[in-house]
């Protein structure tokens, strides 16, 4: 790895990168496949969906989907403030501006798919009298405030388990509102970029440790994977990557075996490591090796990215944000009203349902708030 000057070597991210796509596409898939247990098997951890182990492991929590998904929100996000931030460095826009401009975006991507589902849940919710309407107040505004995670951590009783997938939302925008504040920070006190990486590198290495000694003093272990300060290591480590695309020349052929060694990491820590593992340093690792991946991808130097290019796979990462909003409600609603029917029945009806509104959000919704979003390129 060569270093250059940020004067002399800068490179942006490009707007649309299909192998990204790609990636995103697989975590959501990854997580869709978790959480399809709801409608295969009672069984709240999935154990019995099928009589082969690792098949079984497929369909555990989405423990990785998610490490993905926070890993490629940091990098994702970090890029795109890197970029804006130069007119701000050279004095041609305020940093009001710059802020002004990424949460206007962010809100055009998120707020209105989240509370056009959030509306369609109360119909169900109406409808059905599937759950009180006290819990599924509570679950709403949790998720309208983005403090889904916490109102879990702090045992409220007024929380709709068919809303619960929320809290991951939850922690990436606690990370957006803060972490815009942090990188201009960087950016104006700090010249050097390997300073920026050590420094990052050193508070995501804490906050490893500081999950560490929360699991081991006996936390729940759902609150250790939820909470905020013990996940943000992994959105950290994305930024860390994306300031690594931008500033440094890699060879393009280390980049290649360094992302072949990354998805070896992350297939062993799907497939092999051990459960406690996860919440001591197993989210760290997948976090670092989803970053080499992404690091790769990005710069066009691995031969995966023909396959995370198909369109099929790229396609249903656009997608993705919508088809996760829905898939958790539509899941949990097949499997409380057609268990008398066969498992196959069941997952058509719960994947066909989980398509069809995640067709009509990017096509009513998602699409056209997109296109609001050039006003404030």
């Amino acid at each position: 790895m060569t270093r250059s000057d940020s004067a002399l070597y800068v490179r942006n991210l490009g707007t649309n990168v299909e192998a990204l796509n790609g990636i995103r596409g697989l975590a959501v898939l990854q997580v869709v496949l978790a959480h399809t247990h709801y409608v295969l098997s009672k069984d709240p951890y999935a154990v019995d969906v099928t009589r082969w182990t690792f098949i079984n492991r497929i369909f555990e929590p989405g423990y990785l989907g998610l490490d993905i998904f926070f890993t490629l929100s940091g990098f994702l996000i970090t890029s795109l403030l890197l970029r804006d931030l130069v007119s701000w460095r050279r004095g041609d826009e305020s940093g009001v501006s710059i802020l002004r401009r990424f949460y206007a975006r962010r809100a055009l991507r998120l707020l209105p798919a989240l509370y056009v589902m959030l509306a369609v849940s109360w119909v169900w919710v109406l409808s059905t009298d599937d759950v009180s309407h006290a819990p599924h107040w509570g679950s709403t505004y949790s998720a309208i405030l983005y403090i889904a995670n916490w109102a879990i951590v702090w045992g409220s009783p007024a929380t709709n388990p068919d809303l619960g997938h929320l809290w991951s939302l939850a922690v990436e925008e606690q990370f957006y509102i803060v972490w815009p504040f942090v990188l201009m920070l960087l950016v104006r006190l700090c010249k050097s970029n390997v300073f920026k990486i050590v420094l990052i590198g050193s508070v995501a290495l804490l906050v490893l440790w500081h999950r560490a000694n929360v699991y081991g003093d006996g936390v729940n272990w759902l609150a250790t994977y939820i909470r905020t300060d013990t996940r943000v290591d992994s959105m950290l480590i994305g930024a860390l990557f994306a300031i690594v695309h931008r500033h440094f020349r890699i060879d393009q052929r280390v980049l290649g075996i360094a992302a072949w060694i990354g998805l070896l990491g992350i297939l062993y820590y799907k497939f092999g490591s051990p459960p406690p593992d996860r919440f001591t340093f197993g989210f760290t690792r997948t976090s670092i090796f989803t970053g080499l991946c992404l690091l790769a991808a990005a710069s066009g130097a691995w031969s995966m990215n023909k396959v995370l290019s198909w369109r099929p796979l790229a396609a249903l990462g656009r997608y993705s944000y919508g088809l996760y909003l829905y898939h958790h409600v539509v899941f949990l609603g097949v499997g409380r009203h057609l268990a008398q029917f066969s498992q196959s029945f069941r997952l058509f009806v719960a994947y066909g349902l989980s398509a069809l509104f995640t067709f009509l959000s990017w096509r009513f919704v998602e699409s056209r708030c997109l296109k609001l979003k050039s006003r404030f390129e």
